[in-house]
């Protein structure tokens, strides 16, 4: 979510994937839910892990070298190591120090902001700050409708999810958005819906992101699942939203057609050149989908590939036959 997180560091870094990343949630600041509170910690652990194995790693260099050369010479080195550590772990203290007032602040933002008005088997809804317990409730009504896809879909296995009904200005740069979900490292997702974009489509759209990420692990989700097939499988349930077929094929002719690879991180999905392009990727992914569950094994391969098998031997052999059909035979 790149607009979400503006304060990011990555290093390692493969077109539009980065294996080391350090995010500064300074932006939820802004927000009145709670989307991780853990995660603000974890990242003050994290770097608090790199400094302290810099460390160790140069002392370890230091040591090896003080016993090949002038033993005086390697005790002032072991000394200014051993200074270095001092200051080291002062400072990553200092940043623990920092992050963990953050995620507190976070969960009592929660408690305090966040009102439950009711559940739908293990999904729980939240009215959010500024947000009235009779307009969060609007969800429920839409609950059974929503589960019932999920369910046809996907099946009802890690139908689970916080639900939180918030003001359209809680989203700020987000603010186009019907929906959003975030993953959380603990507990279920977190389901973000603006009041006057709550709806059967929104909610089930939302829903299926969350079974997707309860059904798999939190670094799978994130990093193994291509971002247009979880957008696509999003929006096979999200009948209302514009992203057919009609709608494809104009774009296409103003943007071109996309591809796999170039929509698999979710950097390149959302950061379109327009909102139009936007909309191409989203109606791109939904056909894409949809033709992928015309094929008899699709069901098998994604429950395979759920359960742990790699993408490349379950379900990418569908995808590049998906993609070929709809760009030959989708907009005649």
């Amino acid at each position: 979510y790149p607009r979400r997180w503006p304060y990011r560091w990555c290093w390692c870094c493969d077109q539009d994937r980065c294996i080391i990343c350090i995010d500064l949630h300074l932006s939820l600041a802004v927000w009145p839910i709670d989307i991780d509170p853990v995660q603000p910690v974890l990242d003050g652990v994290f770097v608090f892990l790199c400094m302290l194995a810099v460390v160790l790693i140069y002392t370890a260099v230091t040591l090896v070298d003080s016993r090949l050369g002038d033993q005086r010479e390697g005790m002032v080195l072991v000394e200014r190591v051993l200074k270095w550590l001092v200051l080291v772990g002062v400072l990553a203290t200092l940043m623990l120090a920092l992050t963990l007032p953050i995620g507190c602040g976070y969960c009592l933002r929660a408690v305090l902001f966040e009102k439950p008005v009711g559940r739908f088997g293990d999904i729980q809804v939240f009215a959010g700050q500024g947000a009235s317990a009779a307009k969060a409730r609007t969800v429920l009504r839409h609950m059974p409708e929503a589960a019932r896809r999920v369910e046809a879909l996907i099946g009802a296995k890690g139908l689970r999810a916080d639900v939180v009904v918030a003001p359209r200005p809680a989203f700020g740069e987000q603010a186009d958005y019907a929906g959003a979900m975030y993953s959380s490292l603990l507990g279920s997702p977190v389901i973000v819906l603006p009041i006057d974009s709550v709806s059967v489509d929104t909610t089930a759209h939302e829903l299926v992101h969350a079974v997707l990420n309860n059904r798999m692990s939190h670094w799978r989700a994130e990093t193994v699942m291509p971002h247009w097939f979880n957008e696509g499988m999003a929006t096979q349930v999200d009948i209302s939203n514009g992203f057919g077929v009609d709608t494809l094929c104009a774009l296409v002719a103003d943007y071109g057609w996309p591809t796999a690879s170039s929509l698999e991180f979710s950097i390149a999905f959302y950061n379109a050149g327009d909102r139009g392009e936007l909309v191409r990727n989203y109606a791109w992914s939904k056909g894409m989908v949809w033709h992928m569950r015309g094929h008899g094994d699709f069901d098998a391969l994604l429950a395979r590939f759920l359960d742990g098998q790699s993408w490349q031997a379950t379900l990418a052999p569908l995808s590049v036959s998906a993609a070929a059909a709809i760009s030959r035979d989708l907009c005649l």
